[in-house]
């Protein structure tokens, strides 16, 4: 049986492909531009076996026109490439054609040139075709050299077989950047390329900041991309020539019945999309996809774990550069070492006494900081002994694949993972390494003390409430021993009996014990890695808005029911049965005109509420939002019936 969204993906496709058809009458089909067969504003240009076509278009929302490239049979259309994104047509008469100098060239109706190619070799015989793989290529009609081609000039979207990279003998740099919105292809603020590092890096740049970071390339996956696992690795290739100075990345997915593509969106995300007959357009990766993926997000020294709140903690040996900026959740000024490294305070020491003076700190499952640095060594041992001698040194790690990185500058945009990543060794003081020491031995004291205590406890507990249980029953049997002929006559039987009887099954006494334990009567308790799941750890593209006790996010449950989840800040002081207490009294305020409170989570740290999910929002921004556009939506009657509505409590 389809689902309700593949039969209306069906119907879509069906209502597509007939306004297709409706629309050969009015645009005329052709292959080629030649010099004699320029391509006007009511022709599309479609590649040998139908998959894309070329032609002029307008975005939604838009008068303008543009050069593009679109999937011919998917719907809505997807444009994947445009030639004029700068400089739009505005008139009826522009044309694609080939001019003298075997150029393609978009000219206005005045000959005014929008774009060109600009390539300095000449041909008097060029022609013009898009291909089935979305590369719309210049080539010489007699010999068939090609001479230019769209794939060295990507706009937003990388196509299978099509590359973004840098080349720096031949000075060349090739890049995604977004459009500045989806009425407007023009070029937008968010940037995607290979940086010129070794190993090579992804960045996403919003203007001239860094805004996300892939991590290093390990000749397999990007590192910082716990999710980029080797069993899709496969569609990923990045081609290093050192000795040249170039690097390219490559997506290699596609097949058949899916088509694939990856696209920097106007709001910054990077994300590979995949395209199904049954699904359409589905995002399998987002970048970044959540508050620890953006790029310094806790500042030098400091460290991000979306599972935590806050999420950002200073590294071991580190405290916060401000506690204020820190209380107000503003991180970016990140940390400061707590004790000085030896080899600072004592630079005459020789390279011996150094190494019995300061320590190495090893972190596992970290997204390694940005700036490393390459070191040729031989094994992890050599690299950490290289990184000891010199005091400029503040951490290493050792890569499968890379090898020795070395870290000099401030350590930043690092992200703890809760599977995959690699170890981190922090260059600390021996004084602090001693105290982290003492530290961990305290804290595993106190849990095994603890743990044991428990134990007991628990076992008491059993113990006490089996012993109760068997003296109930055997006064219960010795009992029913004394009146059986009594109990056994129905003229005698006493319904006020049961109330006094250990095995009472009344509703009395269960209501009875979840008041006596304190916990909210009418509403679930969730547990937090459910919640975890449902709102996508907490992505920021799940994130509704953000209020004076903590953010709110959309989540999903796994039987589809959309919620609104507010992740309470720690910084309340809130105690646990203070929290039980207002969860108490918000659940017996429940009203068909308040927002309703369906459950909530309370572990370690956590403190959420869990409300129905509005999809067209409160009705406040309907009756006070300031603009009139909204309120001119709602009549006098609605005015009135929403009155009526809410007078009664």
């Amino acid at each position: 049986m389809l689902t309700e969204d593949q039969n209306f993906s069906i119907l879509l496709s069906s209502i597509f492909i007939i306004l297709k058809l409706f629309l050969l009458h009015c645009y005329a089909v052709t292959y080629n531009i030649t010099s004699s067969n320029p391509l006007s504003q009511n022709e599309i240009l479609i590649s040998p076996a139908q998959v894309f076509e070329l032609g002029f278009f307008r975005p939604d929302n838009s008068t303008n026109q543009y050069v593009g490239i679109w999937y011919k049979n998917i719907a809505p259309r997807t444009v994947v490439w445009v030639a004029n994104r700068e400089n739009p047509v505005i008139d009826s008469l522009a044309s694609l054609k080939i001019g003298s100098d075997g150029n393609l060239k978009l000219v206005d109706g005045n000959e005014v040139i929008l774009w060109s190619n600009n390539i300095s070799v000449q041909s008097n015989s060029s022609a013009a075709v898009p291909s089935d793989n979305g590369n719309f290529v210049l080539q010489d009609g007699l010999s068939g050299q090609q001479l230019w081609q769209s794939f060295d000039h990507p706009v937003n979207t990388l196509l299978p077989g099509a590359g973004f990279g840098y080349d720096l003998e031949r000075g060349e740099r090739r890049v995604l950047s977004s459009w500045k919105s989806n009425s407007d292809p023009s070029r937008g603020d968010f940037v995607v390329e290979i940086v010129p590092r070794s190993p090579p890096q992804a960045f996403i740049w919003n203007g001239s900041m860094p805004y996300w970071r892939s991590g290093e390339w390990n000749k397999i996956l990007f590192i910082g991309l716990p999710g980029m696992v080797s069993t899709y690795s496969s569609a990923f290739s990045l081609i290093q020539n050192i000795e040249q100075g170039s690097a390219y990345f490559y997506l290699n997915l596609n097949t058949t019945d899916r088509v694939a593509n990856m696209v920097i969106s106007s709001e910054g995300y990077l994300k590979m999309m995949i395209w199904g007959r049954d699904t359409g357009w589905y995002s399998k990766a987002t970048g970044p996809n959540n508050t620890c993926e953006v790029y310094g997000t806790c500042g030098p020294f400091g460290i991000c774990k979306i599972s935590k709140f806050p999420v950002c903690s200073c590294l071991e040996g580190f405290v916060p550069k401000s506690d204020e900026e820190w209380n107000k959740n503003n991180w970016t000024g990140g940390c400061v070492r707590r004790t000085e490294l030896s080899c600072l305070a004592w630079t005459n020491l020789e390279a011996s006494q150094v190494e019995e003076t300061d320590k190495f700190w090893k972190m596992n499952g970290i997204k390694l900081p940005d700036k490393s640095k390459y070191q040729e060594v031989n094994d992890v041992n050599e690299c950490g002994q290289w990184c000891l001698n010199n005091c400029s040194c503040k951490a290493y790690a050792y890569v499968m694949g890379i090898g020795c990185l070395l870290w000099s500058e401030d350590l930043i945009d690092m992200q703890e993972f809760s599977s995959g990543g690699e170890d981190l060794f922090i260059r600390l003081a021996s004084s602090e390494l001693v105290f982290l020491a003492h530290r961990k031995l305290r804290v595993d004291l106190i849990i095994s003390l603890t743990t044991v205590s428990c134990i007991i406890i628990l076992g008491a507990l059993v113990y006490g409430l089996c012993w109760q249980r068997s003296k109930k029953l055997m006064n219960s049997l010795l009992e029913s021993g004394k009146s059986g002929k009594k109990n056994r006559t129905s003229e005698n039987f006493d319904p006020d009996a049961r109330r006094d009887s250990p095995w009472d099954t009344s509703l009395e006494s269960p209501l009875r014990s979840i008041v006596n334990r304190g916990e909210p009567q009418e509403l679930p308790l969730f547990d937090f890695e459910s919640i975890v799941v449902s709102t996508n750890n907490f992505s920021m593209t799940n994130k509704l808005g953000q209020g004076g006790y903590g953010p709110v996010y959309k989540g999903k449950l796994r039987d589809g029911t959309d919620l609104a989840v507010k992740r309470l800040s720690n910084s309340s002081g809130q105690a646990t049965e203070e929290f039980k207490n207002e969860v108490r009294l918000i659940s017996k305020l429940q009203h068909r005109n308040l927002v309703r409170l369906i459950g909530y989570c309370v572990e370690r740290e956590e403190r959420i509420l869990i409300y129905e999910y509005l999809a067209n929002k409160s009705l406040d921004n309907f009756l006070f939002d300031p603009s009139p556009t909204k309120r001119a939506e709602l009549s006098w009657a609605e005015h009135f019936n929403i009155i009526q509505g809410i007078a009664p409590l």
